[in-house]
C-alpha cells in the first residue's frame, strides 16, 4: 500500500527536469533509489563524499549502485572546520559545502521515517 501510493505520488509530481537523490548508501536512500526507478521517472542520483564517511561506504555504491554519481568535494571536512571552526546544528556550514550544494536548483526526493525524531512524526505522510 505504501510503496505504490509513494511510486504514484512520485509519478504525479514528475517533470521534464529530472529528481535529484541524495544517495548515502544507507536504507532510505536505498529505497528512494528503488522508488524512483521503480516509477519510471528520471533522476540524478549524487553520493556526495564529506571526507568522514565510514569506511567502505564509496566501494560499497560503487559495487552495488553504479548508477549513482559520486561527487568529490572541494575541501575536506577538516580543510573546513579549521577556516570556519566546529559545526553545530546551527552552523550547518559543513553540510552545505559538502552535501547541500549539489541540489540546488533541482527538485529532490529525500526518504524519512518517523521514528527518527519528535519533529518528523508530525509529518503527512
Amino acid at each position: 500500500m505504501h510503496v505504490q501510493r509513494s511510486i504514484s505520488l512520485i509519478q504525479k509530481l514528475a517533470t521534464a527536469e529530472p529528481y535529484n537523490l541524495g544517495f548515502s548508501g544507507g536504507k532510505d536512500s536505498v529505497v528512494i533509489l528503488d522508488l524512483a526507478k521503480r516509477a519510471g521517472v528520471k533522476f540524478n542520483a549524487i553520493y556526495a563524499i564529506t571526507t568522514i564517511d565510514p569506511p567502505g561506504t564509496t566501494s560499497f555504491i560503487k559495487k552495488n549502485y553504479p548508477e549513482v554519481n559520486i561527487i568529490r568535494p572541494e575541501k575536506t571536512f577538516f580543510q573546513i572546520v579549521e577556516e570556519k571552526g566546529l559545526p553545530s546544528r546551527t552552523r550547518r556550514f559543513c553540510c552545505e559545502k559538502l552535501k547541500e550544494k549539489y541540489g540546488i536548483g533541482n527538485r529532490s526526493i529525500e526518504g524519512m521515517r518517523k521514528e527518527e525524531s519528535p519533529k518528523r512524526e508530525l509529518y503527512e505522510y
